[in-house]
């Protein structure tokens, strides 16, 4: 259940930092209404993990969150500790985008919404 609450957190921080972000960790909620093992849960996350972004592994043992680091890996997902380093990595995605179409030219004569480059 602390793994739950923890994910619970990182997801709602997320959320309010404007992510979409996918928590495996819900499926908990399904287990009752479902006859599914653990391992089965893994493999449902696994093709979620190999189309994601990114993946923050947050602390704590965790066999599932290994496998899913580990399908990341293999896909060339990004994966982060925390999620400070997760938004600075994708801040500097974006404004490295908006510089190098700044400097391109790309932008002359139009008007450039700047905030678009710098939300999530």
């Amino acid at each position: 259940v602390d793994n739950l609450a923890a994910a619970m957190k990182a997801m709602r921080e997320l959320i309010e930092l404007g992510y979409a972000p996918m928590c495996p960790q819900l499926t908990f909620f399904a287990e009752p209404f479902m006859d599914a093992s653990h391992a089965d849960w893994v493999d449902v996350d696994i093709p979620w993990v190999q189309s994601s972004d990114a993946v923050l592994r947050l602390p704590g043992d965790s066999r599932g969150a290994d496998r899913e680091v580990e399908a990341a890996s293999e896909s060339g997902v990004p994966v982060f500790d925390s999620i400070p380093e997760l938004v600075a990595h994708f801040s500097s995605i974006r404004i490295a985008v908006f510089d190098e179409e700044h400097i391109a030219g790309a932008t002359s004569g139009a008007v450039i919404d700047e905030e678009a480059f710098l939300r999530p």
